[in-house]
């Protein structure tokens, strides 16, 4: 419960799914496939196109679908 109360308030969840991790093997970079989709209900490729533009920044995927924008806008929103 403390980390989830301290991932909330430093930015690294949206609603109920953590989005700013760092996707270090095939496991979680598949898992972020899934909370990209869960946070956008986008289908799979899309998902994985945003993700592949984003150089596998989960939270920067999802802002770049849900906010129409390119990888590179959504990475400067993130920031």
């Amino acid at each position: 419960m403390i980390t989830t109360d301290a991932m909330i308030r430093i930015a690294k969840v949206y609603g109920n799914l953590i989005v700013d991790v760092e996707a270090t093997n095939a496991k979680l970079i598949e898992r972020q496939k899934l909370i990209v989709m869960a946070a956008t209900e986008c289908d799979r490729t899309t998902a994985e196109q945003a993700f592949i533009a984003c150089n596998n920044h989960c939270k920067t995927a999802i802002v770049m679908i849900l906010a129409g924008l390119n990888a590179q806008q959504a990475k400067q929103n993130t920031s």
